[in-house]
């Protein structure tokens, strides 16, 4: 018997409904097949895969090893037959890229350009996703690479840094701080600050605190009440500083201003990819949009993001 990749499904599916009664619905299964499936893979695998309880169904530690294992495998066969039948078309190449907001659309298309996809033959298609979001979709395969500041590569993803960026300060037109070429970290000391995420919450958030501690200052931070939204739009809404990569002068229509930090600091961009998988068209993007970065191939490690 060889490792059965629907018995896999049935697995994961139990894990993530609790129990047996959601994951044969959800499955389309009978619970005495679905049962009858599960208790086939422990004997093959050698060990018990899930702790039935009375109320609850979980995995045991093998079987939470295999199941963030599944999902790799279930992405990797999904690509493949999705690669497969854009060949047998006669399609281009097929790129599905995720970004989170603290990763601009115009930094994805630099990237892009980077990479020179386009003369490559390679579509991408491009959207923003929350953390959470994007880590699904790279797991079950819905998404072949992630781009983010500081989300961690969790079980089942791969990590490489491949590029970074300027930070800077937005503030608002008329801001004391708007009329100056330049600022530094320890010139926030008392500035509101908006974040997307909350401290301990947010890798990015924590980050961007990090930067702000070592410069001696402890920022008050607020998160934005509006999620989603780019953090220019939140400081000409707000009346607070925010963090951004935009380049510096007026910004926002003039209802804000952007001011490069001296000394610079730089933020990463890293790329997240579901681990053990291959896909040529996103290894064509990560050697290109690489070069030259140091850190690039981090791999597993180290989150919005």
């Amino acid at each position: 018997m060889t490792l059965d990749l629907h018995k896999l499904e049935h697995l994961v599916a139990v894990a993530e409904e609790g129990g047996f009664t959601r994951a044969a619905e959800r499955l389309h299964l009978s619970q005495q097949a679905l049962s009858t499936s599960i208790r086939t893979l422990e004997r093959y695998v050698g060990v018990q895969l899930l702790d039935r309880g009375h109320q609850h169904v979980t995995p045991t530690p093998a079987g939470q090893a295999l199941i963030d294992d599944a999902r790799a495998l279930q992405a990797q066969a999904h690509a493949a037959l999705e690669r497969a039948r854009r060949i047998g078309r006669g399609q281009a190449g097929h790129l599905r890229i995720g970004h989170t907001p603290a990763v601009t659309a115009e930094e994805v298309v630099e990237l892009l350009t980077r990479a020179r996809t386009e003369e490559r033959g390679i579509q991408a298609h491009v959207r923003q996703l929350f953390p959470d979001e994007l880590r699904d979709q790279l797991l079950t395969g819905a998404c072949d690479v992630g781009l983010s500041r500081s989300m961690p590569a969790d079980t089942g993803l791969t990590r490489a840094r491949i590029a970074e960026h300027r930070l800077r300060v937005a503030v608002p037109a008329g801001h004391p701080l708007a009329a100056r070429p330049t600022v530094a970290l320890a010139d926030l000391s008392g500035e509101p600050l908006t974040v997307w995420g909350e401290p301990g919450s947010s890798a990015y958030t924590d980050l961007l605190i990090g930067l702000c501690r070592q410069a001696g200052v402890e920022p008050d931070t607020r998160r934005n009440p509006v999620q989603g939204t780019p953090p220019l739009t939140a400081v000409s809404a707000t009346g607070r500083i925010a963090f951004v990569t935009a380049p510096p002068g007026p910004a926002a229509g003039g209802t804000a201003h952007v001011i490069d930090l001296d000394p610079p600091v730089h933020v990463p961009v890293h790329a997240l990819w579901p681990a053990h998988t291959t896909c040529r068209d996103r290894d064509v993007f990560l050697s290109r949009a690489g070069e030259g970065v140091s850190g690039a191939g981090e791999g597993q490690g180290s989150s919005p993001g």
